[in-house]
């Protein structure tokens, strides 16, 4: 393969991660958030057809940004960190934009609770998954003695 063709495979590999474009797009889908939030709230009929064209483009980054990120073998631990918090920003925010505009009410009030329930419990349960994964391969009694090994 040429360089030519290699740099064209993996463009930027070389770069600071922090300017790599699979990063950027989420950096653009955080930096849609006031801009959709503010759209639904203080804008009319026009504005809220903006901000579901702003909203369906920053999904469309979400996916991109993951898939080209994987292509150019540019994944880092910044984009793995920010991806995720983009996506909740982005889908709390406007739950809480519609809910606070008034354009959801009553009884749809609680699909969005549920929504951002999920949004919060699950990256958390994970967490906190991940940081008990070693006690619970040890069997309780096993744990104990094992404690009790350690302050002898």
């Amino acid at each position: 393969m040429s360089a030519e063709a290699e740099k064209m495979r993996h463009p930027n590999r070389r770069g600071n991660v922090a300017i790599w474009l699979p990063n950027i797009l989420t950096y653009l889908r955080i930096a849609a958030v006031p801009l959709v939030v503010g759209l639904l709230i203080y804008g009319g009929e026009v504005n809220r057809w903006i901000a579901l064209g702003i909203f369906i483009a920053a999904a469309i980054t979400d996916f991109f940004d993951g898939y080209l990120a994987r292509i150019w073998q540019q994944q880092s631990s910044l984009g793995r960190m920010l991806d995720p918090i983009a996506d909740k920003l982005l889908i709390a925010s406007v739950l809480l934009a519609v809910t606070y505009a008034g354009q959801i009410a009553g009884l749809h009030i609680w699909a969005a609770v549920i929504i951002l329930c999920r949004e919060i419990l699950v990256p958390l349960l994970d967490f906190l998954q991940t940081q008990h994964v070693r006690l619970a391969r040890l069997h309780p009694v096993q744990d104990l003695r094992q404690a009790d090994k350690q302050r002898s």
